[in-house]
């Protein structure tokens, strides 16, 4: 019979594989599986803007540790495509869905960490789950991003002076237009990156300033350096929902007007995925009850 010592870890960015890779050092004998429910493992989701730009040509140059490079170099199993469902702390398991598989399964474990991170905030606006209206948070998404962007902006060979380019989606040959929703860090990074791929690029900001937790002088010449570059910036501007034609988005309702959108990033922060272990009964911080 096995007795080792075995950790298990729901989530394998990047706290995920730290606490795995940290337990191993400390207990090389012991087991450590590492529960991951999408694709990958260990990226950099802070160059997820310069992928999409397209700056970094393949996401795999964004990944720094392979599941067989976890395996092999630090003794950590990884399973992807594999997501808890639930956690009996009495008697030590974890409930587990295989996504691939469809199947489900329980794992026992001796010490546990929850690293599921955060889930992008989706406001419940009217029209939120048309298509073509992103958030940006995984590598799965800026994988669906960039696919989405190259499809678009693939027009049709057409010859003769009444021929009309048109691409897949029925759109006519012109910028695809993109409308950010949010002025912090990572819609500010996004319409670089989007404006590099040649969209046109709008930005609707509640705040009455782009970056609002920094100082005026810095957010200034942030707001200055996107409107050089082509981008529409709007402040003091709420949204206040989505229309669609066909299933996906086409125009961003706001309380000062609208605005037409093939794309849409929603960019407006995150929440703490706390949804398994408030099932679970693990007490939670004040700052953390989502």
């Amino acid at each position: 019979m096995d007795n080792k010592e075995r950790l298990v870890v729901i989530g394998g960015v990047a706290a995920g594989m730290s606490a795995a890779s940290s337990f191993k050092r400390i207990k090389p004998e012991a087991e450590a599986i590492v529960l991951e429910k999408d694709y990958f493992i260990s990226y950099g989701a802070c160059s997820l803007p310069y992928y999409i730009s397209d700056d970094v040509k393949d996401f795999n140059n964004l990944i720094s540790l392979t599941p067989q490079m976890a395996t092999e170099e630090r003794g950590i199993t990884v399973l992807l495509r594999h997501e808890a469902t639930g956690i009996d702390p009495a008697k030590k398991e974890i409930h587990v869905k295989d996504l691939e598989k469809n199947e489900n399964k329980v794992i026992p474990y001796d010490r546990l960490v929850i690293a599921t991170g955060g889930l992008p905030i989706r406001p419940p606006f009217p029209g939120i789950d048309l298509g073509h209206i992103f958030t940006i948070r995984t590598l799965v998404d800026g994988i669906e991003i960039k696919k989405f962007i190259n499809e678009w902006t693939s027009f049709d060979v057409c010859v003769g002076p009444e021929c009309a380019h048109m691409n897949r989606f029925g759109a006519k040959k012109g910028a695809m237009k993109a409308v950010i929703v949010g002025g912090g860090y990572i819609g500010m990074e996004m319409c670089e990156s989007l404006r590099k791929r040649g969209l046109a690029v709008a930005v609707i900001e509640k705040m009455d300033r782009v970056l609002g937790n920094m100082d005026t002088s810095i957010t200034s010449i942030t707001e200055e350096k996107i409107q050089s570059e082509g981008v529409k910036l709007y402040k003091g501007v709420s949204v206040e929902g989505f229309e669609g034609k066909n299933g996906v988005v086409i125009k961003v309702i706001t309380d000062q007007g609208i605005h037409e959108a093939d794309l849409v990033l929603l960019v407006i922060g995150a929440k703490p995925n706390t949804k398994l272990a408030q099932e679970t009964g693990i007490e939670l911080g004040g700052r953390r009850r989502h």
